[in-house]
């Protein structure tokens, strides 16, 4: 029995560490074994249902105001759960009477059996329950229950509350925070140097992170990415905190996909927890015909059938970029507007060496192409005025490999700057003529030699013609 009168003492510090709850205390006192006893619950979520479920019956002597000499034992329904859970067991013994001992009040094991016990509240009696409305910042709802006991509320992250001769009515926070998701995107596997918006190339293949910051008590959590036409989709690549993910967890498609986030990865959570999702995706051809590609990410959560919430959406934007090449005129160190037609040139991204960028015809001149299958790929521009498309931001260079008939082939490369704005003009002007052989090169020392040949013959025949 001196363990059964030490219960009382043992549930209260339960309450007072459990699951992030805010400190159970009491009103003042009612008389003892009063049956108006209340659980008021402030930070409560409008239109969500709060029931109280009676685990263990207290029974207080009448006129006692001592709460050592309260016993609690367990109720009917849930005797069985007390006994054979094993997080229940870890937590408190039932004896054959059923009577209960707490073992433990460690918070670890104390949040464990309330999440256990909010496991198992299908079909188990409801004591009492509240549904608040209204829109304030603190709303305070009140459940009303009958007779004294040690109740669980199911709660965000399910509270334990001891009513008694010492403490007839109680009242705790709930701790409903919603969940937060933010999406970056990096140009690298390594995920380094995320950010909102990312300046990249058609074919280009780029890593997307999306942070879920999930709250205890959370519940059915779904996560929507949705992405315009200028990114495709690379099934396979869904990773949960660097982990596969199995299939039958996603719903995919060429623009995006839901995923149901298994709930071994926020089921008993007692703080604010992340969850990190990473998948890739491809720029392409689509991309140059629409301004920026988003790509869009939300969470649903709780009830699907009567409270599915939904958080705030979080976009990363991609932009692809162009510029136009015009073939001209040079006269001198001018240059001109008179356009030139039948230039080739290949498009580098570095001043010297490299491989070429490949591209595709298309209406207004070439876009990058998507990838080596793509038909119509080449490595040749053809100038004339053309609108190369499809670039991220930066420099690039142009080489001339053929020129029009009867100009001067360019030498070297010619810087281009692609810009956010896509204004850059590469006016490139050739001369007309063709070029002579450089002084020192093999044109004029055939010259040279050829002369110095003609003159020793001259000489040759002038010395035997005196002979003779």
């Amino acid at each position: 029995m001196k363990k059964i009168k030490k219960l009382l003492s043992i549930l209260v510090a339960a309450t007072m560490t459990l699951a992030m709850a805010a400190p159970t205390f009491a009103d003042d006192p009612a008389p003892a074994g009063s049956e108006e006893n209340t659980i008021t619950i402030t930070n409560a979520t409008s239109g969500y249902t709060y029931n109280a479920y009676k685990i263990l019956d207290a029974t207080v002597p009448e006129g006692a105001t001592d709460s050592a000499i309260v016993s609690y034992t367990a109720t009917a329904e849930w005797a069985d759960f007390l006994r054979t859970d094993d997080a229940a067991k870890d937590f408190l013994d039932v004896d054959e009477k059923g009577y209960v001992t707490v073992k433990s009040t460690d918070e670890d094991i104390v949040k464990a059996f309330a999440q256990a016990a909010k496991d198992v509240l299908d079909g188990k009696t409801v004591a009492g329950s509240v549904t608040p409305e209204g829109t304030a910042t603190d709303l305070t709802a009140t459940i009303n229950v009958n007779g004294y006991g040690y109740y669980l509320v199911d709660s965000a992250v399910g509270t334990l509350c001891a009513l008694n001769s010492n403490t007839p009515n109680v009242q705790f926070a709930d701790k409903n925070e919603a969940p937060s998701v933010d999406k970056k995107v990096s140009d690298n596997a390594e995920l380094t140097d995320k950010v909102n918006e990312l300046s990249a190339t058609i074919g280009q293949t780029l890593y997307f992170e999306v942070t879920v910051t999930a709250q205890p008590g959370a519940e059915n959590y779904v996560l929507t990415d949705t992405m315009t036409t200028g990114l495709t989709f690379k099934e396979g690549s869904i990773k949960i905190n660097n982990s596969e993910v199995s299939d039958d967890a996603i719903e995919a498609s060429a623009t995006g996909f839901t995923l149901t986030i298994p709930v071994r990865y926020y089921e008993n959570i007692t703080e604010a927890t992340e969850i990190v999702v990473t998948y890739e995706a491809t720029v392409n051809g689509e991309a140059i015909t629409v301004d920026s590609s988003t790509n869009t990410a939300s969470l649903a959560y709780g009830d699907p059938s009567s409270d599915t919430k939904y958080t705030p959406s979080s976009t990363t934007t991609i932009t692809t970029h162009s510029f136009t090449l015009n073939k001209v005129v040079k006269r001198g160190n001018e240059i001109t507007n008179e356009p030139l037609a039948g230039a080739e040139f290949k498009l580098y991204a570095v001043e010297t060496d490299g491989d070429p960028i490949y591209v595709v015809a298309t209406e207004n001149g070439y876009r990058v192409s998507e990838n080596a299958d793509e038909e119509g790929r080449t490595d040749t521009i053809v100038a004339g005025s053309v609108t190369i498309d499809g670039l991220k931001a930066g420099t690039y260079y142009l080489e001339e490999t053929k020129a029009p008939a009867g100009y001067n082939r360019i030498e070297g490369r010619t810087q281009v700057t692609v810009n956010a704005e896509n204004s850059y003009i590469a006016n490139v002007g050739n001369s007309a003529g063709s070029l002579l052989p450089s002084t020192g090169g093999i044109g004029t020392t055939i010259f040279y030699a050829a002369g110095i040949i003609l003159m020793a013959g001259a000489v040759f025949f002038v010395v035997r013609r005196k002979r003779a």
